[in-house]
C-alpha cells in the first residue's frame, strides 16, 4: 500500500530551515550551538504581516566528511541570506538553488538553497540563514531537534503588541526544554526564549508515528489583535475553512459536458443511488492515478475535475473534487472534505494549516455521510483505510461547515481466510485451498498484484499467496475479478507443500502450517526508539483439515495457545474427529499502535507463537 506524502510534508520542510538531503546520517558530526529567532513585522508600506527568522548553526565534524546544509521556501517564503564559514573562514562559493524533490511528490513548488561541503576531520562550519515568511498563515511550527545531534539549542521570539500568537508545547517531556516569557512595559513586546540541551537527532525508524507524536515543537497560532484587520489568519475554524471554501467554491463543474457524458457512461442501467455512487467511485479508482502535487496556492486549491478527468490523473485534492463533481452530475449530495491522517498529531481544535494533510469526498445517502477516498485504490465502498479512521473530517457545507469523525471500522474488515483440505503423499502433502481477502488485506494483495506485469499477475498471486516459501507451491490458480472491489477477491487453487513429512520408523511428524504469520515477529528493545505502528489491523484466519491416513492415528499434538489482549489475541488448536485432523489459526490485532512499554509482552506472546509453529502433529501407525 503505497505511502501518500502531502503539504504537511513541504510546510514542515518549510518552516524548519535544516533538513538532510540524504537518509544517511554522519553520527560524526553533531550541532554544538543551534540558535534561531523569530520576528513578527509589518511589510514596508503596507499593513501586511511578515515573520522574519535567523539561525546560527555551528556543526563540529570529527572526521573528513560531505555536510549537507540546507535551507528551504516556496512562493509565501523567501531566503535572504545563506552563508557559511569553515574555520572561521567564508565560504565564497555561491549556493545551489533548485526544486526539491521528494519521494513520492510527482511536482512541488518548494525550492531548497543548499551546499554540499567536503569538510576536513576537526572542522568547524558556521551556517548562518535569514528567511522571511510571507503571509503568518504559513508559520506553522518551529522545531527543536535536527538531523545531528544538538548540545545547545536557543529559540527566540519577539511578539510586537499588535498580534496574538500562541504557541502550544508539544512533546516536551523527556527532554531538557526551559522558558522564560518576558514583557516590555514600554511598546508591549514580548519577548519568549527556550533553551535546551543535549537534543538527540531525529531517528527514522519504519513504522514509526509522525514525527509530531515523537519530537519536541512548538504549534503556532498567529493572528492580528482584535481591532487589526484579520482575515488572512485562523482566529478560529470557522475562519480556517472560509479560506478552504474560497478556493474550491468556483470549482463547480458538474454540468461541464466531459463530466455529464462520462457518468453517464459510467452508470448506464444503474437504477439506485447506491449502485450509482459505487460505480463512479470505482471507476475513479481504476481510471484515474493518483499522484502527489504541491504548487503554491494549489497546494490546498484541488485542480477543475474535468481537467483531472482529462488528464487521468490528480492528487488527493484533484481525485476528491471529481469524486465529487461526478456525484453531483447525478443529482446526489456530494461534498469535499479535509482530514488530517494519523501522521499527524493535530486535529482541528488549533486552526491551522498544519492540522490536516489530506483531502477526501462525501456522499449524503439517507441522512448518512459515507467517505469516499479514491486514492486507496482497492478500497471497496464504507472500507476505510487505518490512516483516516477515526479521524476528525472538516466537510463542506456552503457557508458553514460539519465536523465529525470518519467511522473507526473493526478487525474483521480486514479479513485473511485460507481453507486447505490436504491428505498425505509421500513426504509432502496435496490437496485443495480458497483463499479470501478483504479490506486493507485485499488492498495490499491488489497493490501487490497490479504493480507488477499483466503476464506475471499469476505468479505474483502465487507468491503473495504462499509467503515467498518455495516448499509451498500453488498450481491451477483461478480468482474472481481482480478489477471489482467491492466486498471480497477469492482464489481457488490446488497445493503442494513439499517436505512437510519426516518420517521415523512407525512415526510420520507433519508440520501443516507453510505460512506462519508473525513468526519471529519480535522488536528489537535494545535498536527501537519509537513506537511501533502497523500499517493497518489485522486479521488472519487459517484452517487446515488433514486427512488421516488409512492405519494411523494422532499420537501427539500441540495443546491449544489461547492468548487474548485488549489490544491483540492469538488462538490455535488442533482436533482429531475420527480420520480427520483439524487446524484452526486466528490472529486478530485490534489496535495497530504497539507503544514502547508493551513490547516485552509482545515479544513474550510472540515468541510462544513462533515456538507454537515449530511443534509438529505425530502420526503413529497402528498396524
Amino acid at each position: 500500500m503505497p505511502f501518500k506524502q502531502t503539504l504537511l510534508t513541504l510546510l514542515l520542510l518549510l518552516c524548519s530551515c535544516f533538513v538532510l538531503k540524504s537518509q544517511e546520517i554522519d553520527t560524526t558530526v553533531n550541532i554544538t550551538s543551534y540558535s534561531s529567532s523569530y520576528t513578527f513585522v509589518k511589510e514596508k508600506g503596507t499593513d501586511k504581516v511578515q515573520v522574519k527568522e535567523s539561525h546560527k548553526i555551528k556543526y563540529k565534524c570529527t572526521r573528513p566528511t560531505v555536510l549537507p546544509l540546507a535551507a528551504y521556501y516556496n512562493e509565501n517564503s523567501k531566503v535572504t541570506l545563506f552563508e557559511c564559514k569553515i574555520n572561521g573562514s567564508r565560504f565564497y562559493y555561491k549556493p545551489k538553488d533548485t526544486y526539491v524533490a521528494i519521494k513520492d511528490i510527482f511536482y512541488s513548488d518548494a525550492r531548497v538553497v543548499y551546499y554540499d561541503l567536503e569538510i576536513p576531520a576537526n572542522a568547524v562550519v558556521e551556517l548562518t540563514v535569514e528567511k522571511t515568511t510571507l503571509n503568518p498563515i504559513y508559520f506553522t511550527n518551529i522545531q527543536f531537534v535536527d538531523d545531528y545531534k544538538t548540545q545547545a539549542r536557543e529559540i527566540a521570539i519577539d511578539i510586537p503588541a499588535w498580534m496574538d500568537v500562541t504557541f502550544k508545547e508539544l512533546n516536551f517531556d523527556g527532554f531538557k526544554i526551559e522558558k522564560n516569557a518576558e514583557l516590555n512595559a514600554k511598546d508591549g513586546m514580548e519577548k519568549i526564549v527556550y533553551k535546551a540541551v543535549n537534543l538527540p537527532a531525529i531517528k527514522k525508524e519504519r513504522y514509526s508515528p509522525g514525527n509530531t507524536f515523537i519530537y519536541p515543537h512548538l504549534f503556532a497560532l498567529a493572528s492580528k489583535k482584535a481591532n487589526q484587520d484579520v482575515k488572512a489568519y485562523f482566529t478560529s475554524l470557522q475562519e480556517q475553512y472560509n479560506w478552504y471554501h474560497s478556493l474550491t467554491a468556483n470549482l463547480d463543474e458538474h454540468e461541464h459536458n466531459a463530466i455529464t457524458a462520462q457518468v453517464s457512461e459510467i452508470c448506464k442501467g444503474k437504477t439506485t443511488d447506491l449502485d450509482k455512487v459505487k460505480a463512479v467511485f470505482y471507476w475513479i479508482q481504476q481510471h484515474i492515478r493518483y499522484i502527489a502535487f504541491e504548487d503554491g496556492i494549489a497546494g490546498f486549491r484541488p485542480d477543475k475535475a474535468s481537467e483531472v478527468l482529462r488528464k487521468k490523473y490528480g492528487d488527493c485534492k484533484g481525485m476528491a473534487n471529481l469524486t465529487k463533481t461526478m456525484l453531483k452530475a447525478l443529482n446526489l449530495d456530494a461534498r469535499l472534505c479535509w482530514i488530517g491522517t494519523n501522521h499527524l498529531a493535530y486535529n482541528y481544535e488549533t486552526p491551522s494549516l498544519a492540522v490536516d494533510n489530506h483531502m477526501i469526498a462525501a456522499v449524503k445517502l439517507n441522512d448518512r455521510f459515507h467517505f469516499l477516498d479514491a486514492t486507496e485504490t482497492y478500497l471497496g465502498f464504507n472500507e476505510y483505510a487505518e490512516r483516516i479512521q477515526g479521524r476528525q473530517v472538516l466537510i463542506e457545507d456552503g457557508e458553514k461547515y460539519i465536523l465529525t469523525n470518519v467511522p473507526t471500522t473493526k478487525v474483521q474488515q480486514n479479513l485473511d481466510f485460507q481453507l486447505k483440505t490436504l491428505s498425505i503423499d509421500g513426504k509432502n502433502l496435496i490437496g485443495t485451498a480458497e483463499q479470501v481477502w478483504e479490506g486493507e488485506e485485499k488492498e495490499n494483495m491488489l497493490s501487490s498484484l497490479h504493480a507488477s506485469k499483466k503476464d506475471e499477475m499469476l505468479e505474483s498471486m502465487s507468491s503473495f499467496i504462499n509467503s515467498g516459501n518455495n516448499n509451498f507451491e500453488v498450481k491451477d490458480l483461478t480468482h474472481s475479478d481482480l478489477n471489482s472491489f467491492d466486498g471480497q477477491v477469492s482464489a481457488k487453487f490446488s497445493v503442494l507443500l513439499k517436505n512437510s513429512i519426516d518420517v521415523f520408523g512407525k512415526e510420520q511428524y507433519v508440520n501443516l502450517d507453510a505460512t506462519k504469520e508473525f513468526a519471529n515477529f519480535f522488536i528489537d528493545t535494545a535498536k527501537r526508539s519509537h513506537d511501533y505502528w502497523l500499517p493497518y489491523k489485522m486479521n488472519v484466519r487459517k484452517e487446515i483439515v488433514l486427512k488421516i491416513p488409512a492405519g494411523f492415528a494422532v499420537a501427539n499434538k500441540p495443546n491449544n495457545l489461547v492468548i487474548n489482549t485488549p489490544d491483540y489475541a492469538i488462538n490455535l488448536s488442533y482436533e482429531v474427529n475420527k480420520d480427520v485432523l483439524t487446524y484452526k489459526k486466528s490472529i486478530q490485532i485490534h489496535n495497530t499502535k504497539i507503544n514502547k512499554k508493551n513490547f516485552g509482552t509482545w515479544n513474550n506472546d510472540f515468541k510462544k507463537l513462533s515456538q507454537y509453529y515449530q511443534e509438529p502433529i505425530t502420526l503413529k501407525s497402528t498396524l
